[in-house]
């Protein structure tokens, strides 16, 4: 017992004597082995006090520069071409101030900043990043339209045209110089990619084009030719025949006749047709030559004879009177004030009431074959196939030919007669090329291919627009004479145009239907041109 308790003695006395600490040695040595190495507390009080990155670490240097000349000096930088110090400041503006005013232009700048150094992944992320900071679109600023712009054109030149599209349209909502150019490129974007002819063109109308950068021209100029234009083909009609021989436009319908495949009505906004071929709502006549649209009814004049299609009950009607006991050819209808005119190829000229149409009878008329009749203030002009162009006062219902009024005139086959205004005819024959009266100075001036006016000498149809006046030829195209113009422009395939052989028109504010031979329905957005 005695050796125990001397042996527990020296045993706490080594103890002791081991942890006792040299007075030339630190305690932290000892302990953990590693000279100089801080004790926890120590370097949690290093990283309290350490200071941020982009803080001045010194007590001697300079306090540190607020936000707005941190943000100067980045744009200086970048001004300089030294993008990377520009990052680093937007970098240190963004940590040490990040409530600043200027916090969304420094996000902005280094999304520039990375896009010069080739980092487009990067910079898509800082416009973004900019982007969310608006809770709006409706607020909106210059920063905001900017970075809506350029991450639009990024995605646009990779490809991402669904993304471009949206901001695009983000930046579209604003008022800026450069605003024509985002127009274009939505157009550009719903035409090509989306496939939305109607945004299409309601963008492209909004583009200024004169506001528009040099390489975006070219793109203008590409996309209003693809948008000027519309090709129905009988396809696309669903008609057999691609050889249009009348068209007339009632509101958002087309009414497409051919020489040998019947009619079809073709709503233009629906992109729908109708194509009247079989049971009690069809029209037997496959050989239409020319339709009248009139308000309860739409005429049709075929080499069968005489129908009407009724608006309110959707079937045909036959007139029997042009149909039995033979067929009438029936080449140009005209409604004047309810009263239908009926030109034939052989059986010279009928009127009768609309309302009353079993009463028409043939008028005492000098040719048998009319090619196409208008509406002149108090006359109706008919144009023939062998005796020229006649004058038929609708009061006196006296006939008097146009060579009597004017004795220079001496063209026999008029094939199109066109109402400029009280003092402006237009006459197309067929060979003879086109003729301008000027009523008021009785004069007339010839269009033709021998003094180089125009193309073609054969004119086939004729359109009042808008804009001005459209003839169609038969190898030439058309002829364009604008508002006050005394001379024409021709227009062929490099103008848009899918046929040169131009057998039919018709206008519907802003849309001028042109129908070919061979080649279906062309359809000018007018507005476009402007």
């Amino acid at each position: 017992m005695k050796y125990l308790f001397i042996l527990v003695i020296i045993t706490s006395f080594y103890t002791v004597s081991c942890r006792t600490v040299p007075e030339n040695k630190p305690a932290s040595v000892i302990v953990s082995g590693n000279e100089g190495a801080p004790s926890p507390s120590e370097k949690n009080n290093r990283v309290k006090q350490s200071p941020k990155p982009g803080i001045e670490k010194d007590k001697d240097k300079q306090p540190a520069a607020d936000s707005p000349e941190l943000l100067q000096k980045a744009k200086d930088e970048f001004k300089a071409g030294k993008y990377v110090n520009s990052l680093s400041l937007t970098r240190e503006l963004r940590v040490e101030y990040p409530d600043s005013e200027e916090i969304l232009q420094a996000l902005f700048l280094s999304g520039k900043a990375e896009l010069k150094l080739g980092e487009p992944y990067r910079a898509r992320y800082f416009f973004k990043k900019v982007l969310s900071h608006y809770k709006k679109d409706d607020s909106f600023d210059s920063v905001y339209f900017k970075t809506s712009v350029m991450l639009a054109d990024l995605l646009y030149k990779e490809r991402l045209f669904d993304e471009s599209l949206r901001y695009y349209l983000k930046a579209s909502k604003g008022n800026n110089d450069d605003i024509s150019n985002i127009y274009l490129r939505i157009a550009d974007i719903n035409y090509y990619q989306k496939n939305n002819l109607h945004l299409a063109r309601y963008y492209f109308l909004k583009t200024g084009a004169a506001m528009l950068t040099a390489e975006n021209r070219a793109v203008y100029e590409r996309l209003k030719i693809n948008l000027e234009w519309e090709y129905l083909t009988s396809k696309k009609i669903g008609i057999d025949d691609g050889n249009v021989s009348a068209v007339a436009a009632d509101g958002d319908d087309l009414w497409i006749g051919t020489w040998n495949g019947g009619i079809a009505r073709y709503n233009v906004s629906m992109k729908r047709s109708t194509v009247f071929k079989e049971g009690m709502k069809s029209l037997v006549p496959k050989t239409i030559r020319t339709i009248e649209v009139t308000k309860k009814r739409v005429w049709v004049g075929s080499y069968n004879g005489l129908s009407y299609y009724s608006k309110a009950s959707s079937a045909w009607h036959e007139i029997d009177k042009f149909s039995k006991p033979k067929s009438v050819k029936i080449e140009t209808i005209k409604n004047i004030d309810g009263i239908l005119y009926a030109g034939t190829l052989g059986e010279g000229l009928w009127s009768g009431h609309e309302s009353g149409y079993r009463d028409f009878k043939k008028m005492d008329f000098p040719s048998q074959f009319i090619n196409c009749m208008a509406n002149y203030g108090n006359y109706l002009l008919a144009g023939t196939m062998d005796m020229g162009l006649f004058f038929i006062d609708l009061k006196t219902k006296k006939i008097t030919n146009f060579s009597k009024i004017f004795p220079g005139f001496t063209a026999l086959n008029i094939t199109t007669i066109l109402i400029e205004d009280d003092n402006n005819l237009w006459i197309g024959t067929y060979g003879k090329g086109l003729y301008h009266w000027k009523r008021n100075l009785n004069r007339i001036e010839r269009y033709t291919t021998e003094n180089g006016s125009i193309r073609d000498d054969w004119i086939l149809s004729s359109v009042k627009t808008k804009n001005g006046l459209y003839f169609g030829t038969f190898g030439g195209g058309l002829i364009f004479f604008g508002r006050n113009k005394t001379h024409g422009k021709n227009l062929g395939l490099k103008d848009g145009l899918s046929s040169l052989d131009i057998s039919a028109a018709a206008y519907e504010q802003p849309l001028v239907i042109f129908g070919t031979l061979g080649m279906g329905i062309m359809i000018f957005y007018e507005d476009i041109r402007e």
